[in-house]
């Protein structure tokens, strides 16, 4: 329904300062952004800090990396100078609490709405397939809450984030590298996690973990033969 030339997507957990909004709608309507389809900000925690703003696209290494508890795939992925100087930064993609999208593109290209908890990377890919690039503007700040839209059913985030996950992987790498993936979520991450459950006495997010895994292990048979029948 929207007939301006750029759309903005805001997450309930995001509160803008003053200058957000105006200063990447102007950086997005001057001639040398033409080529630019995607804008995001320097995302800051409650304390005022740097938080992750942006990230490469996942790859089998990261996502193996990342379920043996090694290093946040998204964390792992920050180009240098993100949030460390006055500086427009190219990136993969922005985190999604806040971005400035082009309405061409995005009806050009959308979200793909069967990866539902990397909705939002999935415009990212369609617009570098499309030609146009994603940027983060490191000198304009907004403030992030963080996990703000999803505290409160954290199994159920959980296990939509595993399954859009193996979606992604099914969809975008190769046999093995899914195979991998699949492997590495399964039969390792839910170790790693129960560990890391354990070692802080929670309970809470021992249970978690153990509910989001059995919806995923009872989603795994329905989509494989879904999908096969096609």
């Amino acid at each position: 329904m929207a007939t301006g030339e750029l759309v903005l997507f805001l997450n309930p957990d995001v509160r803008l300062y003053q200058s957000t909004l105006a200063r990447t709608v102007e950086f997005m309507a001057q001639p040398s952004s033409a080529d630019i389809g995607i804008c995001g900000v320097r995302l800051e925690d409650q304390r005022g800090d740097y938080s992750t703003s942006a990230a490469r696209f996942p790859s089998v290494w990261s996502i193996v990396r990342f379920a043996l508890g090694l290093r946040s795939t998204e964390a792992a992925g920050l180009p240098s100078g993100v949030g460390q100087s006055d500086a427009v930064v190219e990136v993969d993609q922005v985190i999604g609490a806040y971005f400035l999208v082009r309405s061409e593109l995005f009806r050009q290209r959308g979200f793909d709405e069967a990866l539902l908890f990397t909705l939002k990377r999935s415009i990212f890919l369609g617009a570098r397939l499309a030609g146009r690039r994603s940027v983060c503007l490191a000198d304009v700040g907004a403030f992030h809450f963080g996990g703000g839209s999803s505290q409160q059913v954290k199994a159920l985030r959980l296990f939509y984030s595993l399954r859009s996950r193996l979606q992604y992987a099914y969809k975008h790498f190769s046999a093995a590298g899914f195979v991998c993936v699949l492997s590495a979520t399964i039969f390792v991450e839910i170790f790693s996690r129960s560990v890391l459950a354990l070692a802080r006495g929670s309970k809470e997010q021992l249970a978690e973990t153990c509910v989001a895994y059995r919806m995923l292990l009872c989603w795994i048979p329905q989509w494989w033969l879904k999908d096969t029948s096609r």
